[in-house]
């Protein structure tokens, strides 16, 4: 148990730097570009976020070539992500069933 744990803490903190990292870079990327959306730090992180997590919600979006290439690192990312932690709490439902089957 604490092998998954140690393994979750590592990729939910990756997943904040690559929030943190992305929405920086975005916003240096698209600020001031023509139908831009993204304009400030806070546009940025928000759009890193929603893309992070596969909500994308589309009010904010990459317009530039530059932007487009760290949205897709950060959708791969993303789905990295989340299926490292769907797989950790799927692993973990497992380990209770086990339990109260033994116990039976």
């Amino acid at each position: 148990m604490g092998k998954s744990i140690g393994i979750s803490f590592k990729v939910v903190l990756t997943a904040l730097f690559l929030t943190y990292i992305a929405g920086i870079e975005i916003t240096l990327v698209e600020r001031g570009q023509p139908g831009a959306t993204i304009q400030s730090v806070g546009d940025g992180l928000w759009w890193a976020i929603t893309t992070l997590t596969t909500v994308g919600y589309g009010d904010i979006y990459p317009t530039t070539t530059e932007g487009r290439f760290i949205a897709v690192g950060l959708m791969v990312s993303g789905i990295c992500v989340l299926g490292v932690i769907s797989a950790t709490v799927a692993a973990w439902f497992v380990r209770i069933t086990q339990n109260e089957s033994e116990k039976s």
